[in-house]
């Protein structure tokens, strides 16, 4: 399986492609200890005029 995040172009992804959001694929990177924080990584996005989806999951 073949991972992007933050993708904008055009059209159809392949089919062996899956479209996540960008905080996902920042969670999946925290989850493999890839990064020490998400949350300051989205947080310094965001301070820095990155926008962001107010939606989180799971939805409650």
């Amino acid at each position: 399986m073949r991972i992007i995040g933050g993708y904008e172009g055009k059209g159809k992804l392949p089919e062996h492609c899956h479209k996540i959001s960008t905080r996902a694929f920042l969670q999946f990177l925290e989850q493999q200890s890839l990064l020490a924080s998400a949350a300051d990584i989205e947080r310094k996005a965001i301070q820095a005029g990155r926008a962001f989806s107010q939606l989180r999951f799971p939805l409650t």
